[in-house]
């Protein structure tokens, strides 16, 4: 049940959480645990804890089923790029591994492009403040800005040499960075891999 409550809200619940959160009625809601040698108290907790989860569980596969068309079961929804995917399969989208012929090399470029992790600690063993930033569905937000949807749906794909296209746009954004990058049809000409050579300094 928590694994089909995260793969339809992206959201790691607790038991108490899920409720609140699908509105359960009150009678449901979260009450101390009791501990102890059994008694007619944890009976009542434990009984409540399972009827909490039936409820849930329910809940759940009547939000499930909201996806009527899908050939996905709720047991194999494991998280929300499940649910993503089993859209696209049914879609009958092949995907572009499979559909075109690219060398390992633009492959490998790709999944770099794609790769966001990054980790550095510049002010050691001192307490500052810090702020977490961070862009909700950043991927998603680009994929629909780029227009990548045409990418997969067409039936072939060509890797072109863009290396000059790429220099007169990146000098644009360097003049400008706000005005040019706010246009929404500066977007899909970002359609472009490049090697990126990072100055350290010592």
């Amino acid at each position: 049940m928590r694994t089909l409550a995260f793969a339809l809200t992206n959201k790691s619940h607790s038991l108490e959480s899920l409720c609140k959160a699908l509105g359960a009625p009150a009678e449901l809601a979260k009450s101390e645990y009791v501990s102890g040698p059994l008694s007619p108290a944890k009976i009542k907790y434990c009984r409540r804890d399972v009827a909490a989860t039936v409820w849930c569980l329910n809940a759940l596969r009547k939000e499930f089923d909201l996806h009527s068309d899908l050939s996905l079961h709720p047991d194999k929804a494991y998280s929300p790029v499940s649910l993503a995917k089993a859209y696209l399969r049914d879609m009958g989208l092949v995907y572009p591994a499979k559909k075109f012929d690219v060398s390992p090399n633009v492959l490998g470029s790709t999944m770099e492009g794609f790769y966001a992790g990054r980790t550095e600690c510049k002010i050691r063993r001192t307490r500052i403040p810090v702020v977490y930033c961070d862009l909700l569905s950043a991927y998603p937000t680009c994929n629909a800005l780029q227009r990548n949807w045409d990418i997969l749906r067409a039936e072939s794909l060509t890797i072109d040499d863009c290396a000059q296209e790429a220099l007169e746009l990146l000098e644009q954004i360097a003049r400008d960075p706000l005005k040019v990058l706010l246009d929404k049809s500066t977007w899909p000409k970002l359609r472009f891999f490049a090697p990126i050579i990072e100055h350290c300094i010592i």
